[in-house]
């Protein structure tokens, strides 16, 4: 496929992610088709994250910020962007090489498209992931619908007209985005194919922030309030 004139920025939010960051930089930078910047931002990391960064020079934009969750990191990563479409990755885990060639086909495909998710495979930290390969993740690993930031690719204006991430929630604010976004009628699709891959470790956010579950219950109590007070269907 040739190069594409479609200019993509990649958002990298991470704190004390030294352990997986170069393998999730290494995975968008070996993309069929590249992206026009990768923006890392670091959320206050007090381990070797910025060494790590430091490595790939003028490969990537680098910027710390005072930590703030990575809601705030990705929104810091989106106001420093220059591309017409934004995608995201979680340091922690990894893009098959042709996830932005299979989603950007789809949009030429259907033009009516606003935005384009896929599937993730899911694998445990000691499963090889050896030259980022879809054979290569342990094929026991469930396989599920990528409703995540890390397998979206958004026009730029349109994610601007559903609005930043929310910060308010320590997790869980993907479902307020998404939810936002289904209510302003963003046309979506969901590719079959596998795009990314989501590393399951001890360090995964939903392990270190398991007291802050409540949230997802005041998020969809805030989506079902919202959509009864517009009068619309919750």
């Amino acid at each position: 496929m040739p190069p594409s004139d479609k200019l993509i920025s990649t958002i990298i939010p991470v704190h004390n992610g030294e352990r997986f960051l170069a393998q999730a930089i290494d995975s968008v930078l070996a993309q069929s088709l590249p992206v026009s910047e990768l923006i890392v931002v670091d959320d206050g990391s007090t381990d070797g994250t910025a060494a790590v960064a430091a490595g790939y020079g003028n490969s990537i934009k680098y910027v710390l910020q005072e930590q703030g969750g990575a809601a705030k990191a990705r929104n810091t990563g989106i106001d420093l962007a220059n591309g017409q479409y934004l995608s995201f990755l979680d340091a922690d885990d990894l893009w098959l090489p042709d996830k932005l060639e299979k989603q950007l086909q789809a949009f030429d495909l259907h033009p009516d498209l606003q935005a384009v998710y896929g599937h993730m495979k899911q694998f445990a930290e000691k499963t090889p992931v050896q030259g980022l390969a879809a054979e290569k993740v342990e094929e026991s690993c469930e396989i599920l619908p990528g409703y995540s930031p890390c397998t979206l690719l958004i026009g730029r204006s349109v994610f601007l007209k559903v609005g930043y991430f929310a910060t308010t929630w320590s997790v869980g604010e993907f479902i307020d985005w998404f939810a936002r976004a289904r209510d302003c009628g963003v046309k979506m699709l969901m590719l079959p194919d596998v795009v990314a891959l989501r590393r399951l470790h001890d360090q995964n956010q939903g392990v270190q922030k398991a007291d802050m579950r409540s949230d997802y219950a005041l998020i969809v109590k805030k989506i079902i309030d919202r959509r009864r007070g517009a009068g619309g269907l919750v």
